[in-house]
């Protein structure tokens, strides 16, 4: 009855409490997607495909941007405005402007379904300027709902929700809505820089275990033949900042995950580039299809330098990769994640 009493003095203490059942239902979904295999898996299948979208290194200014800038960034965006109805109406205007240019920096590239959720965020705002129709207590609840689903669908996991609803996105959505009811609460009661706190210490934990099971390995790979020159190394920078190039001679990229450089340089060779051999009754898509690279959680750079009238066979930088340990074929990574 004390517990029951205690949540009652303060309303946004069930808010806190909502957010901490939302992220238990988040570990117990996993348990029983990872307990029944073909459950629902799509998602993980998904995540191994694309690890360029989880993609960081083990560079210094990549941590300040995943564990510093970027919370910073998401918290002014989302959160700062939250519980400030009560506030001046020059610390509400200051506050909004702040947010909107930081949505700017953050959410330059935005698609439309973004947009929809930046809308959310920015009825938001307004109601901050509405403290004379509404309580304080009814502003603050309906920020914390529109900004925690705004907040849950600019990640992967919930986005997936609009092509492939299944257990695991719906399992996700929840659990980011559910973060940002505990870091609302935080904002609330204890300050913006709780929440960010917060905020900072769970990108830790997570990129950390992302980092210990990447087995980062810096060595550059170079392989010369009569035809080419390949090299292969980390590339220590974030897939978004991605550096692509590719002519007759030279085809080279920077922090693009493996399969996603290739089909990029194949998309250019169908439009008669000639950098890869072309093989009778085979196309260069299915080849490419076959393999899946090795170790996810990394990025690489990779340069092929091709002589001047060389056409290279793209099965066979794709075996070298894989006697490098970077590449697999596709059955044997199956294999391997089903055991």
């Amino acid at each position: 009855m004390r517990i029951i009493k205690h949540f009652k003095k303060n309303k946004f203490n069930t808010i806190f409490l909502l957010g901490l059942l939302l992220e238990v239902q988040l570990f117990i979904t996993f348990f029983i997607i990872f307990v029944y295999q073909g459950l629902d898996n799509n998602l993980f299948k998904e995540v191994q495909a694309k690890p360029e979208a989880f993609s960081f290194s083990s560079n210094l200014h990549t941590w300040l941007f995943i564990l510093l800038f970027l919370p910073l960034i998401e918290e002014v965006v989302h959160r700062w405005h939250v519980g400030v109805a009560h506030k001046k109406k020059r610390t509400k205007i200051v506050i909004t402007i702040f947010s909107l240019l930081a949505i700017l920096i953050l959410f330059q590239s935005a698609t439309k379904i973004e947009f929809f959720f930046l809308s959310l965020l920015g009825i938001s705002y307004s109601l901050n300027f509405f403290n004379k129709t509404f309580s304080t207590l009814k502003i603050s609840l309906a920020q914390i709902i529109l900004t925690s689903v705004s907040f849950s669908f600019f990640h992967y996991g919930p986005l997936r929700l609009f092509d492939t609803p299944d257990i695991a996105s719906i399992s996700l959505t929840l659990n980011f809505i559910g973060v940002s009811f505990i870091l609302c609460y935080l904002r609330i009661n204890y300050g913006l820089f709780w929440a960010f706190l917060f905020h900072f210490v769970f990108n830790a934990i997570l990129f950390s275990y992302q980092f210990s099971a990447s087995e980062i390995n810096e060595t550059p790979i170079t392989h010369t033949t009569s035809c080419y020159t390949l090299s292969v190394a980390e590339s220590g920078v974030l897939d978004n900042l991605a550096d692509f190039e590719i002519s007759q001679k030279h085809l080279q990229w920077k922090t693009l995950h493996l399969n996603t450089g290739f089909h990029k340089a194949l998309q250019f060779n169908k439009m008669d580039l000639d950098f890869f051999a072309n093989q009778k009754n085979i196309q260069l898509d299915s080849v490419l299809d076959l393999y899946s690279q090795k170790k996810q959680f990394k990025v690489y750079s990779l340069n092929i330098q091709k002589k001047d009238s060389c056409l290279i066979e793209l099965e066979e930088i794709l075996r070298l990769l894989e006697k490098e340990g970077l590449m697999v074929k596709q059955k044997q990574l199956d294999a391997m994640r089903n055991k």
